[in-house]
C-alpha cells in the first residue's frame, strides 16, 4: 500500500485519519506544522500528502510551495485539507497547482475516494515513467553502438596506421589522415552530446512544469541564426554547394539554443540523404500561428544515395523530433514528388 503524510495542527484530526488510512493498510507519517512536516516529506518522499490550510507559522499554502521548489517531492502528489468552506480559499490552493482538496469535516468515503484516486494517478505515472524510461534504454542501446563505435573505429585506424607508417608516408598523406582523426573525433563529439541531449529531454518529457516552462522561450532571429549556423558554417557538415534562405524574422516559440540544434540536425540529416547536392533550399511558409521550414534540394532530380531507402532512424532524427514535440510542433519527411524535411512550431504573429 502507499506511504501517506499527514500535516494538520488538529491532534484529533491527524488521529482520526491516521486510523482510517492504517485500517485500509496505508504506512501513515504525520506532522503537526508545516516545518517538521517539509522535513518528513524530503526524508521519506511519501506516495501522497494530506496537508491543511490554515496552521501557524507556515500555512499550507507554504509548506506546498516550499516542497515544488525541490526536484526530489515537487511530483508528490498534495491534498489540502481545509475547515474553510469559502471557495476562494480552496481556489488558491488549486491554481497554486495541488491536486485535489477535502473540506473539513469530511465523510470517511471522501476521505478515502480522494486518497484512492491520488495514489492510482500517482501509481499510472509512475508506471509512464518507467515505460518511457525503458523504452528510452532500448533505443539508445540500439542507436548508440553504431553512432559511437564507427567514428571511434575510424580514429584508431587511421592512428595504428599513421603509427605504423609516419617515417615514410608524404606530408600530403599525413595531412589528409589528421583531418580525417579530426572529423572522426568531431563526429565522435557530436554523438556524445547527442546521447546527453536526448536523455535531458527524455526527462524533460516527464515534467510538466519543465515543458512548461520550455515552450514559454522565444526566438526572434531564425533567419539570423539560419545564416549564422548553416550558410556561414556549411563546412562543418562537410557541405560545399549553395543555400537560399527564404525564412522571416518571425517570433518562434522556441528558445534560440533549442532552434540552432533542431536547425542544425535537420540540415545534417537531410545532406546525408544525397550522393552529390549542389545546392539546397530553405523556405518557410507562415500559417495562422505556424510556421513550417522546409529544407529540400535546388534541383529536385539531385540523386539519392539509396532511392528505396530513405534514413530516418538514428540519434539525430530522434533529437529533432522530441524538440519539435516539446515545443508543441512535428517533424516531417516528405518524398512524394522529392525529398523534403519541414519542421512545423508555433509562431507569434504581431
Amino acid at each position: 500500500m502507499a506511504k501517506i503524510l499527514v500535516i494538520d495542527d488538529s491532534s484529533v484530526i491527524k488521529i482520526k485519519i491516521t486510523s482510517i488510512l492504517e485500517m485500509e493498510g496505508h504506512e501513515v507519517l504525520s506532522a503537526e506544522e508545516g516545518k517538521t512536516g517539509i522535513q518528513l516529506a524530503k526524508s521519506n518522499l511519501p506516495d501522497l500528502i494530506l496537508c491543511d490550510i490554515m496552521m501557524p507559522e507556515m500555512d499550507g499554502y507554504q509548506v506546498f510551495q516550499e516542497l515544488k521548489k525541490n526536484k526530489e517531492t515537487s511530483t508528490i502528489p498534495f491534498l489540502f485539507l481545509s475547515a474553510k468552506a469559502d471557495k476562494s480559499d480552496l481556489r488558491i490552493g488549486m491554481n497554486l497547482g495541488a491536486d485535489d482538496y477535502l473540506t473539513k469535516p469530511f465523510e470517511i468515503d471522501d476521505l478515502l475516494k480522494a486518497v484512492d484516486t491520488q495514489i492510482k494517478k500517482k501509481q499510472t505515472q509512475d508506471f509512464l515513467s518507467r515505460k518511457k524510461l525503458e523504452e528510452l534504454r532500448a533505443n539508445l542501446s540500439l542507436t548508440l553502438p553504431h553512432d559511437l563505435i564507427t567514428p571511434l573505429t575510424g580514429i584508431l585506424e587511421t592512428t595504428s596506421q599513421l603509427k605504423a607508417n609516419i617515417k615514410k608516408m608524404p606530408e600530403n598523406s599525413i595531412q589528409n589522415m589528421l583531418e580525417h582523426i579530426e572529423s572522426s573525433g568531431n563526429t565522435l563529439q557530436r554523438h556524445i552530446e547527442n546521447f546527453v541531449l536526448y536523455t535531458r529531454l527524455e526527462i524533460i518529457a516527464q515534467n510538466p512544469k519543465e515543458i512548461e516552462k520550455l515552450q514559454k522561450a522565444e526566438c526572434s532571429n531564425p533567419y539570423e541564426i539560419i545564416q549564422k549556423y548553416i550558410v556561414e558554417r556549411a563546412s562543418n557538415f562537410d557541405y560545399t554547394g549553395s543555400i537560399q534562405v527564404n525564412v522571416p524574422n518571425v517570433t518562434i516559440k522556441i528558445g534560440e539554443l533549442y532552434f540552432i540544434k533542431l536547425i542544425s540536425e535537420i540540415f545534417q540529416n537531410f545532406i546525408c540523404q544525397f550522393k552529390n547536392l549542389n545546392g539546397t533550399i530553405i523556405n518557410a511558409t507562415q500559417k495562422p500561428e505556424i510556421i513550417h521550414i522546409t529544407i529540400e534540394p535546388q534541383n529536385p532530380k539531385a540523386t539519392l544515395l539509396n532511392e528505396n531507402v530513405l534514413n530516418e532512424t538514428g540519434l539525430g532524427i530522434d533529437i529533432i523530433k522530441k524538440i519539435a514535440q516539446l515545443h508543441g510542433g512535428e517533424f516531417i519527411v516528405d518524398k512524394i514528388e522529392f525529398l523534403k524535411m519541414t519542421v512545423v512550431l508555433p509562431c507569434i504573429i504581431y
